[in-house]
């Protein structure tokens, strides 16, 4: 006859074998087609984290040239304001003796506007003119800057030069002067027009991307 007891004991060891046998299960781990679907998984999501990342340095090189560009070009106007704002009707003579207009638009020899201005400052002591005289060129599509380091010159006269902008298609400089707008400086020829300077210049410039830049420069020693 089985006791109480014995039907209690019996009871604990049929749990104990049920719960030893659920422990092996669980610990048993991944199969193999789990593995090979967890593997897939992320796989994929790796490919999109790639794809996402390389859009993101693309994008962020793209507006980095963009902005440096952006600097280059405004950094290249401020000058060219400077010295439009700073032009004085002082004529010169090139390498030849031949003189030149205080403001020269006429396009001679590549040079699309040239012009003596006043310096910032000059130190008393080296006895130097605060004149110089600027030239713009276009040069294999960048606008550049020279700035000759004596106003008449000679044959071994030496300049400095700064490139202003970059990938220009076209430019253009428009001249204002008692009520109207013109295409060329000096609007005539003769000793009266060396000294002369226009009351605005204009500047239009088109950009190889399609981009372009419209300015308008006002001369303060116009007169």
């Amino acid at each position: 006859m089985i006791t109480s007891y014995q039907l209690s004991r019996a009871r604990t060891r049929t749990f104990g074998m049920r719960a030893s046998t659920h422990s092996i299960g669980a610990a048993r781990g991944f199969t193999l087609l789990e593995l090979l679907v967890a593997i897939a998984i992320f796989a994929v999501l790796s490919v999109f984290a790639y794809q996402g990342l390389s859009n993101f340095l693309v994008a962020r090189v793209s507006l980095e040239r963009h902005d440096e560009e952006f600097l280059q070009i405004a950094r290249g106007f401020d000058l060219l304001q400077q010295d439009l704002e700073s032009a004085v009707a002082r004529p010169v003579r090139d390498s030849l003796r031949d003189p030149l207009p205080s403001l020269d638009g006429l396009s001679a020899q590549g040079i699309l506007l040239a012009l003596t201005r006043h310096t910032a400052w000059a130190p008393l002591e080296e006895k130097t003119s605060d004149l110089k005289r600027i030239e713009c060129i276009l040069d294999r599509n960048s606008l550049v800057r020279r700035s000759w380091f004596e106003l008449d010159r000679v044959q071994d006269s030496t300049y400095s030069k700064k490139t202003i902008s970059t990938e220009i298609a076209n430019i253009n400089f428009r001249y204002f002067r008692e009520g109207e707008w013109i295409d060329v400086w000096p609007e005539a020829k003769g000793a009266n027009s060396l000294n002369r300077l226009p009351d605005a210049v204009q500047t239009d410039i088109e950009f190889n991307n399609g981009r372009a830049i419209h300015r308008i420069f006002l001369l303060s020693n116009a007169g």
